[in-house]
């Protein structure tokens, strides 16, 4: 598996993973066999929140001083929070889109 991400990027499929595994955990616990589409959207309404929140909060912290190991350069730097050379806010907006398109799915009587 090919895996790319940038500075705290892990984050965003990490929250997205937690967030569906609890609540598919806490939906299978309270009715084993039913199948709702609750669960699923609410976990990715929840990890896009999650991750527009860290990527503002990556985007507005102050540039931190960096050495260069090339030159010895001192430069200042944003932290990062992208995955896929994409950045965080915008993986959270594709979570809340997806979030919709599950909820708007109905269940199979």
């Amino acid at each position: 598996m090919f895996f790319v991400w940038s500075g705290k990027g892990l984050w965003i499929f990490g929250t997205l993973f937690l967030s569906l595994g609890v609540l598919l955990g806490i939906e299978h616990f309270l009715a084993p066999h039913a199948h709702r589409t609750w669960p699923i959207s609410l976990g990715f309404a929840i990890s896009g929140a999650l991750n527009i929140l860290l990527g503002l909060h990556a985007r507005r912290s102050p540039p931190r001083p960096v050495l260069e190991r090339q030159t010895g350069r001192e430069r200042y730097m944003r932290p990062v929070c992208s995955a896929y050379w994409i950045r965080a806010e915008y993986w959270g907006v594709a979570f809340l889109v997806l979030a919709a398109w599950f909820y708007a799915i109905k269940p199979a009587a």
